[in-house]
């Protein structure tokens, strides 16, 4: 691939500048709940670090994320992006454990019981991991306030009219608990089973990811002409990218080939995970 300017290396190598994420909530193809949930809970992260692996891999020839098989992007964010958020599904089985505060938690067998360090079930059937920090807790307050995936399809479908589509959301928002009232219903569960909410940031990503790495490393490549030099600044970032993404390619590559040689691996291979906004 050639490229002389930026433009066209946005449109035709940078798919992040084109991902549904960047839309804005009236449009027919914006991302349901479910998948912002997993973009924001290590997928961006993910597909971050392995476009970024692509650029110094020379033993293999990598496809950009967004062709990878859905199978192969899930496994890839579960096996190398830290569990940050962990939100939990609420388990109406097994695995219910007893607790009282100060000794250590039991298995029990009543399906009513609240596990020990999960929140009751909220509004939307979640139960919220109590252990994490208050930042990751309201993010999840943040996106149950985005339209479902039920929401989206019957608007695109001319079920609802847009009018009705954000009267919904409006309604919502007026319902949903403000950050003081949420944080207070979280913070009586924690006294209730004993819980310290943590005040260290180890493992935690609180900045958005910085795709501009990535883009001045393709600059750099395609030698693309610029009006001004690079700054300090730019020139700063390079190195740190090219220096993570050489400590990132050993790992990346060992998961790719594991996940690759599995002998449950599916058959055939499932279509990507629906990033992109479609092409007329």
């Amino acid at each position: 691939m050639t490229a002389r300017t930026e433009e066209e290396l946005a449109q035709t190598l940078w798919w992040w500048r084109r991902t549904r994420f960047l839309l804005s909530p009236e449009h027919h193809f914006y991302p349901a709940r479910f998948e912002w949930r997993s973009w924001c809970d290590g997928l961006e992260q993910t597909a971050f670090e392995y476009e970024l692996v692509r650029r110094v891999c020379k033993t293999r020839q990598l496809a950009p994320f967004i062709d990878l098989d859905c199978w192969l992007q899930s496994s890839l964010q579960t096996s190398l992006c830290p569990a940050r958020k962990k939100f939990t599904v609420i388990d109406r089985v097994e695995s219910i454990w007893q607790w009282q505060p100060g000794e250590k938690p039991t298995r029990i067998d009543d399906g009513n019981a609240t596990p020990y360090g999960l929140s009751e079930v909220d509004a939307d059937g979640w139960r919220l991991n109590l252990e994490v920090t208050d930042n990751q807790l309201l993010e999840h307050l943040r996106i149950s306030k985005l339209p479902t995936e039920a929401e989206i399809n019957a608007q695109h479908l001319g079920q609802i009219s847009a009018e009705q589509f954000w009267e919904i959301l409006k309604a919502r928002k007026q319902n949903a608990p403000s950050k003081r009232q949420f944080l207070a219903w979280i913070n009586r569960q924690r006294a209730a089973q004993g819980i310290t909410p943590p005040r260290s940031l180890h493992g935690q990503r609180n900045r958005a990811v910085s795709w501009r790495w990535i883009e001045l490393l393709d600059i750099a490549k395609f030698k693309i002409k610029r009006r001004f030099k690079d700054t300090d600044s730019e020139r700063q970032t390079k190195r740190r990218a090219r220096v993570m993404a050489l400590k990132l390619l050993p790992k990346y590559l060992k998961v790719l080939d594991f996940l690759e040689n599995l002998p449950n691996r599916p058959k055939e291979k499932l279509r990507p995970k629906p990033l992109m906004v479609p092409e007329d």
